[in-house]
C-alpha cells in the first residue's frame, strides 16, 4: 500500500489463502508473472485497489478464483497477458475509468469480464475469447461481429451469489444467449469490437 513506482518481474504467488494485493499506488509495472492456484470464497490472484497508471503486461493469471479484482482503477493497460481456467478472470467493481484491454486470451474461464456500476469507458481491443462464436467472413482474422464479454448470469451471480449452483445448466445458456442478443441488463458499450479467432502465441514466462 502507498508505494510508487515499483515493477513487479518473474514472481510466482501461487495457492495463496488469499492473493497478492496492490493498493493506493501509482506508476506500478508487472510483467512476466504468474499468478496461479489462488483459491477460495475471498482469494484471487491479484487485487488492485484506487491505483493508477499500472502496466500490467505478459502474465498468466490461472485457475485462480478471481483472475484480477479491480476497483477503482484509472489509466491501467492489460496487454498480452493470458487468463485461463479461472472463476471470473476480471472483476471490475467501483469506478474503473479509461483503462485498456488488448491482445490477451481469456480462455476457458466460468466469467470472463464480471461488470458492476453505471459508469464504463473502458475499452476491449483485439483480444481473444474461447466463448467467442462469431465468424470471419472476410478471413482477416478477426471476428466479424463484437464479442460482448459480461453475460447476464454473471450480473444475476454478483447480485446474488446462490444462483452460481446453476452455472453449468441450459436455463442460464439460455439467459446469456437472449442477451447477447438484446443487452438489457449488461453494459450496451462493452465490448470487443474486433476480437481475434487465434489466441496469442504469448512469450512463456
Amino acid at each position: 500500500m502507498f508505494s510508487n513506482e515499483n515493477r513487479y518481474t518473474r514472481n510466482e504467488f501461487r495457492n495463496n489463502g488469499a492473493g497478492t494485493a496492490v493498493m493506493f499506488s501509482n506508476h506500478i509495472e508487472m510483467t512476466q508473472n504468474i499468478f496461479a492456484e489462488n483459491q477460495g470464497s475471498h482469494a484471487y490472484g491479484l487485487l488492485l485497489k484506487e491505483v493508477s497508471d499500472l502496466n500490467i503486461q505478459h502474465n498468466k493469471f490461472q485457475d485462480n478464483t478471481i483472475g484480477i479484482h479491480a476497483e477503482g482503477l484509472n489509466r491501467i493497460l492489460y496487454e498480452h497477458n493470458d487468463f485461463n481456467h479461472n472463476g471470473w478472470a476480471v472483476r471490475i467493481r467501483g469506478a474503473c475509468l479509461g483503462n485498456v484491454f488488448r491482445y490477451n486470451n481469456f480462455r476457458y474461464n466460468s466469467f470472463d469480464v464480471s461488470y458492476t456500476g453505471l459508469i464504463h469507458n473502458n475499452r476491449f481491443e483485439s483480444n481473444y475469447w474461447s466463448q467467442y462464436s462469431g465468424y470471419d467472413l472476410d478471413r482477416d482474422q478477426y471476428g466479424d461481429i463484437p464479442y460482448r464479454p459480461v453475460k447476464l448470469f454473471s450480473v444475476i451471480s454478483n447480485r446474488t451469489p446462490e444462483t452460481l449452483i446453476l452455472l453449468k445448466s441450459a436455463f442460464v445458456s439460455l439467459l446469456n444467449y437472449s442477451e447477447q442478443v438484446a443487452p438489457i441488463f449488461t453494459p450496451v458499450d462493452l465490448m470487443d469490437q474486433r476480437p481475434v479467432l487465434k489466441p496469442f502465441a504469448h512469450d512463456p514466462n
